[in-house]
């Protein structure tokens, strides 16, 4: 390879892993959770209303998950913003959901922010 595709090669490696990757689903310690796992209810809030929030974690380990720490922020991630936050035991290849409520909602487009934390990651 000449020295001038061997720098657009290496170039172009360079600029594409500075692109942002979508994210799918993220890891903690061996608990997944991912973006289709949270579900809100109702579909269409209303002014003035609430919704139901629901976020569903993963252990995909052979053993139980302990202190697994959780949190749900309303807007941005920011302790006034935070709407729960809870430390959970997650039992080995089991399921567990956490559930929070977010009040007075107002107009606009809002967003939810879901954190969580395992086994020291």
């Amino acid at each position: 390879m000449d020295r001038k595709a061997k720098a657009g090669f290496i170039l172009s490696l360079l600029l594409f892993s500075m692109l942002p990757l979508a994210v799918q689903a993220e890891e903690s310690g061996g608990i997944q959770a991912a973006a289709h796992t949270m579900a809100f209810q109702p579909a269409n809030p209303v002014l003035g209303g609430s919704v139901d929030i629901e976020v569903t974690l993963h252990n995909s380990q052979q053993t139980d998950a302990f202190n697994v720490e959780v949190a749900v922020y309303k807007e941005n991630i920011a302790q006034s913003n935070r709407l729960i936050f809870d430390t959970v035991t997650i039992y080995a290849q089991s399921s567990y959901t956490v559930t929070t409520t977010w009040s007075g909602l107002t107009e606009g487009t809002q967003k939810v922010w879901f954190e969580f934390s395992a086994g020291g990651d």
